[in-house]
């Protein structure tokens, strides 16, 4: 399997050859990126945030190194930053927002909406365990990749957005959050985006998503708490915000009210 991966990476090397700002990308570290790539113009959805410039060469390579070609450099790259992200709604107490990210332009009050989830599950908490730290933290988290259809997993092998995931919750060493592949499926297959205009995006992503009840009730039987968990759905670009939406609705739809949105570009 190893082998023909790199038969193919090296077969798309030979079609399309690296750019200088793809050859850049790639070199960056982990920390490097997440301080020289350009941030995010504010995303079109509420309460969804991004964090780097999509129009930016080196960063629409780094996605399309995570996409097409499974790329462990570019997977840590882009999974450091969407852990740094996420982290940094919590370790400011809710104060100041990420100097990376921007949120969306109508939903200014994203963290202290998402902040609210935790104080109220540490209510809960409080006599029935030990006394709960009054900075709010990741544990009431529930962090989920975008899925797609089988037909596209089958054609490209994975889920970029679980790569993400994975390189996320591999940096969790303090085992913060949770992590959920299947509470969401893609029941839908739809053509590739890319050619779309704005309209037809929008409208081709609906009813594209619905939740798998037996996951869903494997999260009850651990009394897991629905409106007093924070759901967060991670996605590798934001264009229109069509299907990050629809996610988001539909994980709303299931009973969860605090519900949303990052992705390492737009």
């Amino acid at each position: 399997m190893v082998i023909l991966k790199n038969v193919y990476n090296s077969i798309l090397d030979a079609l399309f050859p690296r750019s200088s700002a793809e050859i850049e990308s790639l070199s960056y570290s982990p920390e490097d990126a997440w301080e020289k790539l350009p941030k995010a113009p504010a995303t079109p959805v509420a309460n969804t945030y991004a964090i780097f410039a999509y129009k930016d060469e080196r960063v629409s390579k780094l996605i399309w190194n995570i996409k097409y070609k499974k790329s462990a450099q570019a997977v840590k790259i882009g999974g450091y930053a969407l852990y740094m992200q996420f982290v940094g709604f919590f370790e400011t107490g809710g104060d100041t927002p990420s100097p990376r990210a921007t949120i969306s332009t109508e939903s200014n009050s994203l963290k202290k909406n998402l902040l609210s989830g935790y104080r109220s599950a540490n209510a809960l908490l409080e006599g029935v365990s030990p006394p709960v730290s009054k900075n709010p933290t990741l544990h009431n988290t529930l962090v989920l990749p975008i899925p797609i259809t089988n037909k596209r997993r089958n054609e490209r092998g994975y889920n970029q957005c679980e790569l993400l995931v994975d390189e996320m919750k591999r940096l969790d060493t303090k085992n913060q959050f949770m992590v959920c592949k299947d509470l969401l499926e893609r029941v839908h297959h739809l053509s590739r985006q890319t050619l779309k205009n704005r309209a037809d995006r929008l409208e081709s992503a609906k009813d594209i998503f619905a939740i798998n009840e037996s996951e869903l009730k494997k999260l009850l039987a651990k009394n897991i708490g629905i409106e007093n968990t924070t759901v967060v759905v991670i996605d590798d670009v934001i264009t229109t915000g069509s299907t990050i939406k629809e996610a988001m609705g539909v994980i709303k739809s299931a009973g969860f009210k605090n519900v949303f949105g990052l992705s390492l570009a737009h």
